[in-house]
Protein backbone atom coordinates (compact mmCIF):
# COMPACT_ATOMS: atom_id res chain seq x y z
CA UNK A 1 0.00 0.00 0.00
CA UNK A 2 2.82 2.36 0.95
CA UNK A 3 4.83 1.46 -2.14
CA UNK A 4 1.83 2.03 -4.35
CA UNK A 5 1.12 5.36 -2.68
CA UNK A 6 4.75 6.39 -3.04
CA UNK A 7 4.72 5.42 -6.69
CA UNK A 8 1.60 7.46 -7.25
CA UNK A 9 3.22 10.49 -5.62
CA UNK A 10 6.30 10.17 -7.84
CA UNK A 11 4.12 9.73 -10.91
CA UNK A 12 2.05 12.78 -9.99
CA UNK A 13 5.20 14.87 -9.53
CA UNK A 14 6.54 13.76 -12.90
CA UNK A 15 3.22 14.53 -14.55
CA UNK A 16 3.11 17.96 -12.89
CA UNK A 17 6.59 18.79 -14.12
CA UNK A 18 5.77 17.55 -17.61
CA UNK A 19 2.65 19.72 -17.69
CA UNK A 20 4.62 22.78 -16.57
CA UNK A 21 7.35 22.22 -19.17
CA UNK A 22 4.69 21.56 -21.81
CA UNK A 23 2.92 24.78 -20.89
CA UNK A 24 6.14 26.75 -21.24
CA UNK A 25 6.68 24.89 -24.52
CA UNK A 26 3.41 26.20 -25.93
CA UNK A 27 4.94 29.69 -25.97
CA UNK A 28 8.05 28.45 -27.77
CA UNK A 29 6.08 26.47 -30.37
CA UNK A 30 3.67 29.29 -31.16
CA UNK A 31 6.32 32.05 -31.28
CA UNK A 32 8.82 29.97 -33.27
CA UNK A 33 6.19 28.63 -35.65
CA UNK A 34 4.80 32.05 -36.53
CA UNK A 35 8.33 33.46 -36.91
CA UNK A 36 9.21 30.77 -39.44
CA UNK A 37 5.91 30.94 -41.33
CA UNK A 38 5.99 34.73 -41.57
CA UNK A 39 9.13 34.63 -43.75
CA UNK A 40 7.63 33.05 -46.90
CA UNK A 41 4.33 34.87 -46.37
CA UNK A 42 5.94 38.33 -46.30
CA UNK A 43 8.10 37.45 -49.32
CA UNK A 44 5.02 36.24 -51.20
CA UNK A 45 2.94 39.31 -50.31
CA UNK A 46 5.74 41.81 -51.04
CA UNK A 47 9.10 40.80 -52.51
CA UNK A 48 12.40 39.35 -51.35
CA UNK A 49 14.16 42.74 -51.24
CA UNK A 50 11.46 44.25 -49.04
CA UNK A 51 11.57 41.22 -46.73
CA UNK A 52 15.37 41.51 -46.55
CA UNK A 53 15.08 45.10 -45.32
CA UNK A 54 12.38 44.16 -42.80
CA UNK A 55 14.45 41.22 -41.55
CA UNK A 56 17.50 43.45 -41.14
CA UNK A 57 15.47 45.99 -39.17
CA UNK A 58 14.05 43.27 -36.95
CA UNK A 59 17.54 41.93 -36.32
CA UNK A 60 18.75 45.39 -35.25
CA UNK A 61 15.72 45.86 -33.01
CA UNK A 62 16.14 42.44 -31.40
CA UNK A 63 19.80 43.10 -30.65
CA UNK A 64 19.10 46.50 -29.09
CA UNK A 65 16.15 44.98 -27.23
CA UNK A 66 18.56 42.58 -25.51
CA UNK A 67 20.48 45.59 -24.19
CA UNK A 68 17.26 47.32 -23.09
CA UNK A 69 16.20 44.18 -21.22
CA UNK A 70 19.53 44.68 -19.39
CA UNK A 71 19.96 41.24 -17.90
CA UNK A 72 16.51 40.80 -16.41
CA UNK A 73 15.85 38.04 -18.95
CA UNK A 74 18.89 36.14 -17.62
CA UNK A 75 18.77 36.60 -13.85
CA UNK A 76 15.25 37.97 -13.41
CA UNK A 77 13.24 34.70 -13.35
CA UNK A 78 15.45 33.06 -10.71
CA UNK A 79 15.52 36.31 -8.74
CA UNK A 80 11.72 36.44 -8.61
CA UNK A 81 11.53 32.75 -7.69
CA UNK A 82 13.88 33.36 -4.74
CA UNK A 83 11.94 36.34 -3.37
CA UNK A 84 9.04 36.35 -0.97
CA UNK A 85 5.75 36.88 -2.78
CA UNK A 86 5.30 40.27 -1.08
CA UNK A 87 8.44 41.61 -2.84
CA UNK A 88 7.44 40.61 -6.37
CA UNK A 89 5.49 43.73 -7.32
CA UNK A 90 8.22 46.08 -6.09
CA UNK A 91 10.88 44.13 -8.01
CA UNK A 92 8.82 44.34 -11.19
CA UNK A 93 8.22 48.06 -10.73
CA UNK A 94 11.94 48.70 -10.20
CA UNK A 95 12.73 46.83 -13.41
CA UNK A 96 10.20 48.89 -15.38
CA UNK A 97 11.61 52.17 -14.08
CA UNK A 98 15.21 51.13 -14.77
CA UNK A 99 14.53 49.67 -18.20
CA UNK A 100 12.32 52.59 -19.13
CA UNK A 101 15.31 54.86 -18.57
CA UNK A 102 17.40 52.65 -20.87
CA UNK A 103 14.65 52.19 -23.42
CA UNK A 104 14.51 55.79 -24.64
CA UNK A 105 18.10 55.90 -25.93
CA UNK A 106 17.63 52.34 -27.22
CA UNK A 107 14.77 53.54 -29.43
CA UNK A 108 16.90 56.33 -30.85
CA UNK A 109 19.79 53.95 -31.57
CA UNK A 110 17.43 51.40 -33.15
CA UNK A 111 15.77 53.97 -35.40
CA UNK A 112 18.97 55.66 -36.57
CA UNK A 113 20.94 52.45 -37.18
CA UNK A 114 18.07 50.79 -39.05
CA UNK A 115 17.39 53.84 -41.21
CA UNK A 116 21.05 54.04 -42.22
CA UNK A 117 21.53 50.31 -42.84
CA UNK A 118 18.50 49.16 -44.82
CA UNK A 119 18.63 49.69 -48.60
CA UNK A 120 14.86 49.97 -49.13
CA UNK A 121 11.64 50.41 -47.10
CA UNK A 122 13.40 52.59 -44.50
CA UNK A 123 10.24 53.69 -42.70
CA UNK A 124 8.68 50.22 -42.54
CA UNK A 125 11.96 48.62 -41.46
CA UNK A 126 12.42 51.23 -38.74
CA UNK A 127 8.91 50.65 -37.38
CA UNK A 128 9.52 46.88 -37.37
CA UNK A 129 12.86 47.44 -35.62
CA UNK A 130 11.17 49.52 -32.91
CA UNK A 131 8.55 46.77 -32.49
CA UNK A 132 11.33 44.24 -31.87
CA UNK A 133 13.24 46.60 -29.58
CA UNK A 134 10.10 46.94 -27.49
CA UNK A 135 10.89 43.44 -26.27
CA UNK A 136 13.33 45.15 -23.92
CA UNK A 137 10.34 46.14 -21.78
CA UNK A 138 8.83 42.65 -21.88
CA UNK A 139 7.61 41.17 -18.61
CA UNK A 140 7.93 37.57 -19.80
CA UNK A 141 10.76 36.95 -17.32
CA UNK A 142 8.40 37.86 -14.47
CA UNK A 143 5.84 35.24 -15.53
CA UNK A 144 8.59 32.62 -15.74
CA UNK A 145 9.85 33.48 -12.25
CA UNK A 146 6.31 33.22 -10.89
CA UNK A 147 6.02 29.77 -12.50
CA UNK A 148 2.97 30.87 -14.46
CA UNK A 149 3.31 29.55 -18.01
CA UNK A 150 -0.40 30.18 -18.50
CA UNK A 151 0.07 33.93 -17.89
CA UNK A 152 3.19 33.93 -20.07
CA UNK A 153 1.22 32.40 -22.91
CA UNK A 154 -2.02 34.39 -22.61
CA UNK A 155 -0.69 37.78 -21.54
CA UNK A 156 2.61 37.93 -23.47
CA UNK A 157 2.82 35.38 -26.27
CA UNK A 158 -0.70 35.63 -27.67
CA UNK A 159 -0.72 39.45 -28.05
CA UNK A 160 2.73 39.46 -29.67
CA UNK A 161 1.92 36.66 -32.07
CA UNK A 162 -1.49 38.19 -32.65
CA UNK A 163 0.14 41.42 -33.76
CA UNK A 164 2.21 39.54 -36.34
CA UNK A 165 -0.78 37.54 -37.61
CA UNK A 166 -2.98 40.62 -37.95
CA UNK A 167 -0.08 42.42 -39.64
CA UNK A 168 0.26 39.66 -42.23
CA UNK A 169 -3.52 39.75 -42.75
CA UNK A 170 -3.24 43.49 -43.36
CA UNK A 171 -0.58 42.86 -46.01
CA UNK A 172 -2.83 40.27 -47.66
CA UNK A 173 -5.65 42.83 -47.76
CA UNK A 174 -3.38 45.35 -49.49
CA UNK A 175 -1.95 47.16 -46.49
CA UNK A 176 1.57 48.53 -46.38
CA UNK A 177 4.65 47.20 -44.61
CA UNK A 178 4.44 50.22 -42.32
CA UNK A 179 1.01 49.00 -41.18
CA UNK A 180 2.50 45.55 -40.61
CA UNK A 181 5.19 47.05 -38.38
CA UNK A 182 2.69 49.19 -36.47
CA UNK A 183 0.50 46.16 -35.78
CA UNK A 184 3.51 44.24 -34.50
CA UNK A 185 4.33 47.18 -32.25
CA UNK A 186 0.73 47.27 -31.03
CA UNK A 187 0.93 43.57 -30.13
CA UNK A 188 4.11 44.15 -28.12
CA UNK A 189 2.60 47.15 -26.35
CA UNK A 190 -0.58 45.27 -25.45
CA UNK A 191 1.53 42.39 -24.09
CA UNK A 192 3.46 44.85 -21.93
CA UNK A 193 0.25 46.37 -20.57
CA UNK A 194 -1.30 42.98 -19.78
CA UNK A 195 1.72 41.63 -17.94
CA UNK A 196 2.10 44.91 -16.05
CA UNK A 197 -1.59 44.93 -15.11
CA UNK A 198 -1.16 41.44 -13.65
CA UNK A 199 2.10 42.25 -11.84
CA UNK A 200 0.87 45.66 -10.60
CA UNK A 201 -2.89 45.51 -9.94
CA UNK A 202 -4.40 48.82 -10.93
CA UNK A 203 -1.00 49.94 -12.26
CA UNK A 204 -0.31 51.27 -8.76
CA UNK A 205 3.20 51.89 -7.51
CA UNK A 206 3.99 49.34 -4.76
CA UNK A 207 5.61 50.24 -1.47
CA UNK A 208 9.35 49.79 -1.14
CA UNK A 209 10.18 50.73 -4.74
CA UNK A 210 13.03 52.93 -5.93
CA UNK A 211 12.66 56.69 -5.84
CA UNK A 212 14.86 59.20 -7.58
CA UNK A 213 17.30 59.10 -10.45
CA UNK A 214 20.29 58.07 -8.35
CA UNK A 215 18.55 55.05 -6.86
CA UNK A 216 17.40 54.02 -10.34
CA UNK A 217 21.01 54.06 -11.50
CA UNK A 218 21.85 51.81 -8.54
CA UNK A 219 19.24 49.29 -9.68
CA UNK A 220 20.69 49.39 -13.19
CA UNK A 221 24.21 48.86 -11.81
CA UNK A 222 23.02 45.80 -9.88
CA UNK A 223 22.02 44.20 -13.18
CA UNK A 224 25.38 44.70 -14.90
CA UNK A 225 26.35 41.07 -14.45
CA UNK A 226 23.21 39.79 -16.12
CA UNK A 227 23.59 42.16 -19.04
CA UNK A 228 27.20 41.02 -19.45
CA UNK A 229 25.87 37.55 -20.21
CA UNK A 230 23.30 38.94 -22.64
CA UNK A 231 25.93 41.00 -24.46
CA UNK A 232 28.34 38.05 -24.63
CA UNK A 233 25.62 35.83 -26.09
CA UNK A 234 24.37 38.45 -28.54
CA UNK A 235 27.83 39.44 -29.83
CA UNK A 236 29.68 36.10 -29.91
CA UNK A 237 28.34 34.66 -33.14
CA UNK A 238 28.32 37.92 -35.16
CA UNK A 239 32.02 38.34 -34.29
CA UNK A 240 32.67 34.75 -35.36
CA UNK A 241 30.97 35.42 -38.68
CA UNK A 242 33.06 38.55 -39.14
CA UNK A 243 36.22 36.50 -38.53
CA UNK A 244 35.06 33.83 -40.98
CA UNK A 245 34.24 36.48 -43.60
CA UNK A 246 37.69 38.00 -43.21
CA UNK A 247 39.86 34.87 -43.16
CA UNK A 248 37.78 32.00 -44.57
CA UNK A 249 35.07 33.59 -46.73
CA UNK A 250 34.25 30.38 -48.59
CA UNK A 251 32.99 28.95 -45.29
CA UNK A 252 30.75 31.94 -44.50
CA UNK A 253 27.52 30.32 -45.83
CA UNK A 254 28.28 27.25 -43.71
CA UNK A 255 28.68 29.12 -40.42
CA UNK A 256 25.81 31.51 -41.22
CA UNK A 257 23.55 28.51 -41.70
CA UNK A 258 24.80 26.91 -38.49
CA UNK A 259 23.98 30.12 -36.59
CA UNK A 260 20.33 29.85 -37.67
CA UNK A 261 20.13 26.17 -36.72
CA UNK A 262 21.76 26.86 -33.33
CA UNK A 263 19.28 29.63 -32.63
CA UNK A 264 16.26 27.42 -33.31
CA UNK A 265 17.77 24.52 -31.33
CA UNK A 266 18.38 26.81 -28.35
CA UNK A 267 14.82 28.12 -28.60
CA UNK A 268 13.55 24.53 -28.49
CA UNK A 269 15.36 24.02 -25.16
CA UNK A 270 13.84 27.15 -23.60
CA UNK A 271 10.87 25.46 -21.83
CA UNK A 272 13.24 23.24 -19.85
CA UNK A 273 15.31 26.24 -18.69
CA UNK A 274 12.15 28.16 -17.79
CA UNK A 275 10.94 25.28 -15.64
CA UNK A 276 14.21 25.12 -13.71
CA UNK A 277 14.34 28.93 -13.39
CA UNK A 278 10.93 28.83 -11.73
CA UNK A 279 11.55 25.88 -9.40
CA UNK A 280 15.20 25.38 -8.40
CA UNK A 281 15.88 28.84 -6.84
CA UNK A 282 12.86 28.48 -4.53
CA UNK A 283 14.73 25.85 -2.48
CA UNK A 284 17.03 26.55 0.45
CA UNK A 285 19.89 24.76 2.19
CA UNK A 286 20.21 21.04 1.56
CA UNK A 287 17.07 21.06 -0.58
CA UNK A 288 18.73 23.59 -2.88
CA UNK A 289 21.86 21.46 -3.19
CA UNK A 290 19.73 18.42 -4.00
CA UNK A 291 17.65 20.37 -6.52
CA UNK A 292 20.74 21.72 -8.31
CA UNK A 293 22.37 18.29 -8.48
CA UNK A 294 19.22 16.56 -9.74
CA UNK A 295 18.44 19.21 -12.33
CA UNK A 296 22.08 19.27 -13.43
CA UNK A 297 21.91 15.53 -14.09
CA UNK A 298 18.87 16.13 -16.30
CA UNK A 299 20.67 18.95 -18.12
CA UNK A 300 23.79 16.81 -18.66
CA UNK A 301 21.68 14.00 -20.11
CA UNK A 302 19.89 16.50 -22.35
CA UNK A 303 23.25 17.93 -23.43
CA UNK A 304 24.48 14.50 -24.52
CA UNK A 305 21.30 13.97 -26.53
CA UNK A 306 21.77 17.41 -28.14
CA UNK A 307 25.39 16.59 -28.99
CA UNK A 308 24.46 13.36 -30.73
CA UNK A 309 21.35 14.74 -32.38
CA UNK A 310 23.01 17.93 -33.58
CA UNK A 311 26.04 16.03 -34.94
CA UNK A 312 23.82 13.64 -36.88
CA UNK A 313 21.07 15.98 -38.02
CA UNK A 314 23.10 19.09 -38.89
CA UNK A 315 24.40 17.68 -42.21
CA UNK A 316 20.87 16.51 -43.05
CA UNK A 317 19.32 19.86 -42.14
CA UNK A 318 21.90 21.78 -44.15
CA UNK A 319 21.13 19.69 -47.22
CA UNK A 320 17.38 20.24 -46.89
CA UNK A 321 17.57 23.97 -46.12
CA UNK A 322 20.04 24.80 -48.92
CA UNK A 323 19.07 22.16 -51.51
CA UNK A 324 22.49 20.58 -51.08
CA UNK A 325 24.44 23.80 -51.77
CA UNK A 326 25.96 23.97 -48.29
CA UNK A 327 27.58 20.80 -46.94
CA UNK A 328 28.67 20.34 -43.33
CA UNK A 329 31.94 18.37 -42.85
CA UNK A 330 31.71 15.60 -40.24
CA UNK A 331 34.32 17.20 -37.95
CA UNK A 332 32.45 20.51 -37.99
CA UNK A 333 29.17 18.75 -37.20
CA UNK A 334 30.70 16.91 -34.23
CA UNK A 335 32.39 20.04 -32.85
CA UNK A 336 29.28 22.19 -33.25
CA UNK A 337 27.26 19.41 -31.62
CA UNK A 338 29.64 19.61 -28.66
CA UNK A 339 29.21 23.40 -28.60
CA UNK A 340 25.42 23.00 -28.64
CA UNK A 341 25.70 20.64 -25.67
CA UNK A 342 27.87 23.23 -23.95
CA UNK A 343 25.31 25.96 -24.60
CA UNK A 344 22.62 23.84 -22.91
CA UNK A 345 24.76 23.46 -19.78
CA UNK A 346 25.95 27.09 -19.84
CA UNK A 347 22.38 28.39 -20.00
CA UNK A 348 21.43 26.30 -16.98
CA UNK A 349 24.47 27.43 -15.02
CA UNK A 350 23.99 31.12 -15.92
CA UNK A 351 20.25 31.45 -15.41
CA UNK A 352 19.60 28.87 -12.69
CA UNK A 353 22.43 27.33 -10.66
CA UNK A 354 24.75 30.30 -10.12
CA UNK A 355 21.87 32.71 -9.51
CA UNK A 356 20.38 30.31 -6.94
CA UNK A 357 23.65 30.33 -4.96
CA UNK A 358 23.93 34.14 -5.21
CA UNK A 359 26.88 34.20 -7.62
CA UNK A 360 25.42 36.60 -10.19
CA UNK A 361 28.72 38.46 -10.46
CA UNK A 362 30.43 35.26 -11.59
CA UNK A 363 27.76 34.73 -14.24
CA UNK A 364 28.76 37.88 -16.11
CA UNK A 365 32.48 37.51 -15.47
CA UNK A 366 32.64 33.92 -16.68
CA UNK A 367 30.68 34.64 -19.86
CA UNK A 368 32.82 37.63 -20.80
CA UNK A 369 36.18 36.01 -20.02
CA UNK A 370 35.26 32.75 -21.76
CA UNK A 371 33.82 34.50 -24.82
CA UNK A 372 36.83 36.80 -25.26
CA UNK A 373 39.35 33.95 -24.90
CA UNK A 374 37.23 31.71 -27.10
CA UNK A 375 37.06 34.36 -29.83
CA UNK A 376 40.85 34.68 -29.62
CA UNK A 377 41.11 30.93 -30.28
CA UNK A 378 38.68 31.25 -33.21
CA UNK A 379 40.77 34.06 -34.69
CA UNK A 380 44.01 32.12 -34.24
CA UNK A 381 42.55 29.02 -35.90
CA UNK A 382 41.15 31.11 -38.76
CA UNK A 383 44.59 32.60 -39.39
CA UNK A 384 46.58 29.37 -39.07
CA UNK A 385 44.12 26.79 -40.38
CA UNK A 386 41.08 26.58 -42.63
CA UNK A 387 37.35 26.99 -42.10
CA UNK A 388 36.91 23.53 -40.63
CA UNK A 389 39.44 24.22 -37.87
CA UNK A 390 37.38 27.23 -36.72
CA UNK A 391 34.86 24.81 -35.24
CA UNK A 392 37.43 23.90 -32.56
CA UNK A 393 37.19 27.50 -31.37
CA UNK A 394 33.54 26.89 -30.43
CA UNK A 395 34.59 23.87 -28.36
CA UNK A 396 37.30 25.94 -26.65
CA UNK A 397 34.76 28.68 -25.79
CA UNK A 398 32.37 26.20 -24.18
CA UNK A 399 35.16 24.50 -22.21
CA UNK A 400 36.49 27.82 -20.88
CA UNK A 401 33.11 29.14 -19.76
CA UNK A 402 31.94 25.84 -18.28
CA UNK A 403 35.23 25.29 -16.47
CA UNK A 404 34.89 28.66 -14.75
CA UNK A 405 31.22 28.12 -13.94
CA UNK A 406 31.69 24.70 -12.37
CA UNK A 407 34.59 25.91 -10.22
CA UNK A 408 32.44 28.78 -8.91
CA UNK A 409 29.46 26.49 -8.25
CA UNK A 410 31.63 23.93 -6.44
CA UNK A 411 32.97 26.67 -4.16
CA UNK A 412 29.64 28.43 -3.57
CA UNK A 413 27.26 25.53 -2.98
CA UNK A 414 28.67 24.23 0.34
CA UNK A 415 28.86 27.78 1.70
CA UNK A 416 25.27 28.53 0.72
CA UNK A 417 24.03 25.37 2.40
CA UNK A 418 26.04 26.15 5.56
CA UNK A 419 24.60 29.68 5.75
CA UNK A 420 21.04 28.35 5.69
CA UNK A 421 21.83 25.60 8.21
CA UNK A 422 23.23 28.25 10.56
CA UNK A 423 20.11 30.37 10.20
CA UNK A 424 21.55 33.08 7.93
CA UNK A 425 19.56 34.00 4.88
CA UNK A 426 21.79 33.99 1.78
CA UNK A 427 21.90 37.03 -0.45
CA UNK A 428 18.75 37.38 -2.50
CA UNK A 429 19.10 38.54 -6.07
CA UNK A 430 16.96 41.52 -6.96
Amino acid sequence: MTDQSGGEVVEERLMSRARTIGSFGATTVLSGGISVLSIPLIVLLTNSHAWGSIALGQAVGSSVGVLAMFGWGITGPAGIAMMHRSAHAAAYWDSIVARGLLFLPALVITSVVTWLLVPTEQLASTVCAVAMAFGGLSGSWYAVGRKRPDRLFLLDTVPRVGGTIVGIAALWLGGSLVAFGLLQLAGSFIAFLLITRWALPGFRRPEGTVRGFRRTLTVIAEQRHGVAVAVAIASYYPIVLAIVAGFAPTYLPLYALIEKVLRFATMAMQPVFQFFQATVPTRRGRDLRRAIKNSLLVILALAVVCWLGFSILLPVASGLLTAGQVKVPLLVAINLGAYMAGVVIMNFMSSVALVAVSRVRSVGRGSLIGSVLGLAVVLLLAILGDGRDISWGFVATAVLILGYQFVVLAQALPRTVAEVDEGADPEVVH
